[in-house]
This record gives C-alpha cells, sequence and structure tokens, in this order.
C-alpha cells in the first residue's frame, strides 16, 4: 500500500492517511530503495541560488529552500547511499538544466547556480515538535538512478496556513544550518 502512495503523492494526500504516516517511515516505500531512513543517517539538501539563500546573508538559507516539504515533499539525500561528490555533480547537472530550461514545465532560469549541500541529521529532524505533534517525516523514496533519494515531509497538520508553514520552515533552517560549498564552484 505505501509504494503505491508514494508514487503519485503531494502532502495534502499524505495528510488524509495521518494513521499510516508515521508506520510508513519504518517500511520501504521504493523498489529501488536500498532501505528505511534511519535517525543515525545523515543527509543533504541541494542549494541553489538565488532561490534558496538569503540575500543579506549569503551564508543563511530562506525559507524557499524548504518550500516542497508542504506541497510535494523535499528532496534530499542520504550520504550512506552516495559520495557527496556524485551529490555536487547532480546539484551541477540539475543547475544548469535550470539555466536551459531542459525541464519541459520550465522557462530557462539564466541566474539559476548550484552553491552546494545543506546537511543535517535524521533524528534532529525527526524529533521535531510543535504543540506536541511530530512535525515531519522522511520517506526513502529511491529512485533506479538515485538510490540515495529521500523526501521529506511536513506533517504538522496545521502548516497549510502560511504563517505555520514560515516557522516550520525555520525550524529546518536550523537544523540544515551547516552548508558544504560545491568544491567545484569558485
Amino acid at each position: 500500500m505505501a509504494k503505491n502512495f508514494f508514487k503519485n503523492t503531494n502532502c495534502k494526500k499524505l495528510l488524509e492517511n495521518i494513521d499510516n504516516i508515521l508506520m510508513w517511515e519504518n517500511i520501504t516505500v521504493s523498489d529501488y530503495s536500498p532501505g528505511k531512513v534511519l535517525n543515525s543517517e545523515i543527509i543533504g539538501r541541494q542549494i541553489h541560488s538565488p532561490i534558496h539563500i538569503n540575500e543579506e546573508k549569503p551564508n543563511q538559507l530562506n525559507n524557499f529552500a524548504f518550500e516542497d516539504m508542504i506541497n510535494k515533499g523535499l528532496s534530499i539525500n542520504r550520504f550512506k547511499y552516495s559520495h557527496k561528490s556524485d551529490l555536487h555533480k547532480r546539484g551541477r547537472e540539475k543547475a544548469e538544466n535550470d539555466r536551459l530550461g531542459k525541464n519541459a514545465s520550465q522557462k530557462p532560469k539564466p541566474e539559476r547556480k548550484y552553491i552546494g549541500l545543506a546537511i543535517a541529521n535524521v533524528k534532529e529532524i525527526r524529533d521535531t515538535f510543535e504543540e506536541e505533534k511530530r512535525c515531519f517525516t522522511i520517506y526513502d523514496t529511491a529512485s533506479s538512478d538515485c538510490p540515495s533519494h529521500a523526501d521529506l515531509y511536513c506533517i504538522f497538520t496545521k502548516c497549510r496556513t502560511e504563517l505555520v508553514k514560515t516557522r516550520q520552515a525555520r525550524k529546518l533552517q536550523k537544523i540544515f544550518s551547516t552548508i558544504e560549498y560545491d568544491p567545484e564552484v569558485k
């Protein structure tokens, strides 16, 4: 059931299945997965400029770096199943595709640059609560070309309002506070 659910999910549908949300973290939800995401794992989020960086404080992420946690799942990568050099390469490739508008649903974004990886600990994310309710879940959503892929979702049910969404993004800003800059980008 969980594998079929995650093939075409969005956060609104996820919240409709609130009873299953936490249970599904304990099983594999992708045919390509190397296993469930463990609390002991370290993960990284690709950071792109200018969309993810605070213009006044270039070493600080903005709320847009975490926007996808609300609508489709925030893409992250598990370091246990990937090399950082491969993740940096993927980030550079994504930025290049964005600049050229290679994604059919996007216009070219000539200003797009890959910055690096924001790094976090899974346990710290899963241990984030508000009003005695857990805020985030992480699922192994690996694909055939990226076995390290996972998604982070905001499951705090009030996360649909702008104020709460901003508050949840700020929590992730603090957790993902370490940025490992791409060594090939000057």
